[in-house]
């Protein structure tokens, strides 16, 4: 087994260690994963995929994060109910069980697969990313601070760097724009490298309180065993063959995203609980990623 995945998961618990003896604090953890959205996912972004040749299968990929999201809206709503939970704590079910982290599932895809591992996650996180700062963020914005209007989801999705790559890596792609191989392979490899920090920054932020909360430990598992699932089912049915099978199970089943706790706290959700399921969520996927890794690749 390849021991660099076990490696990035011993930077998750070098973040949890260091904030936990004063090194440093949650603020710093924030402000590198802020760094990391705004500068190395748009550059992974860009240095992967617009450069990727599409076929039928290909162009499946990105919408299996959507309907994947789609499908577990009302499961996790059901299941929030189920429970009787506030609304604010119902949004930040929501928001943990559809936000997919492949921030960081990119380093442990680098190094079991290299970079065209991290090419096919990067693809199923265009729809992805797509769907957070979409219909995730529209969702969120119900639970708080009201239903905002059609141009404010568009506002607030524009705002979203990741997402600006996104639409320019897929127009030079459609365009076949004339941009040197060696511009997209620099753009991609600073974007790994950069990521390289992600599990330490994600370490930093994690909040492990309220662990003896049934909503924090039902959104975990919808999160991961019901998106693993959920992403396995649409798999088969779009008819994808063992590697891209294997690509959007495990990326249906990533870690709770940082982004639903900044989402939790923006429209004023119930962000401890959004916290700790992040935190809980991201651990167990430390442990359990490496593995499905060197199984699937």
């Amino acid at each position: 087994m390849n021991a660099g995945l076990y490696a990035l998961s011993a930077l998750f618990f070098c973040g949890v260690a260091a904030r936990r003896v004063g090194w440093i604090e949650a603020r710093h953890g924030a402000a590198l994963l802020r760094l990391l959205v705004v500068v190395a996912l748009p550059a992974l972004l860009l240095g992967s995929l617009a450069p990727m040749e599409f076929d039928a299968a290909t162009r499946a990929v990105p919408v299996v994060a959507i309907v994947a999201a789609v499908a577990l809206l009302p499961l996790t709503v059901g299941a929030a109910r189920s429970l009787a939970v506030s609304a604010s704590s119902e949004g930040s079910m929501v928001a943990g069980a559809l936000s997919m982290n492949l921030a960081f599932v990119y380093p442990f895809a680098a190094a079991a697969g290299g970079h065209d591992l991290v090419a096919r996650f990067v693809l199923f996180d265009a729809g992805n990313a797509l769907m957070q700062f979409t219909l995730l963020s529209f969702a969120a914005a119900r639970y708080g601070r009201g239903r905002p209007s059609p141009d404010g989801a568009l506002r607030r999705a524009a705002q979203a760097p990741p997402l600006w790559a996104l639409v320019a890596a897929l127009a030079l792609n459609v365009t076949h724009a004339p941009v040197p191989t060696a511009v997209y392979e620099g753009l991609a490899q600073v974007g790994r490298a950069l990521l390289l920090a992600g599990p330490f920054a994600i370490g930093v932020v994690a909040d492990f309180g309220r662990l003896r909360s049934a909503p924090v430990w039902l959104t975990v598992v919808l999160r991961s065993v019901a998106g693993a699932a959920v992403g396995a089912a649409i798999a088969w049915a779009f008819g994808l063959d063992a590697a891209w099978s294997a690509t959007v199970t495990i990326g249906c089943g990533a870690p709770i995203g940082y982004f639903a706790v900044m989402l939790a706290a923006r429209e004023q959700l119930d962000v401890p609980l959004a916290a700790a399921a992040a935190a809980v969520s991201v651990f167990a996927a430390a442990l359990w990623l490496p593995l499905a890794l060197a199984a699937a690749f």
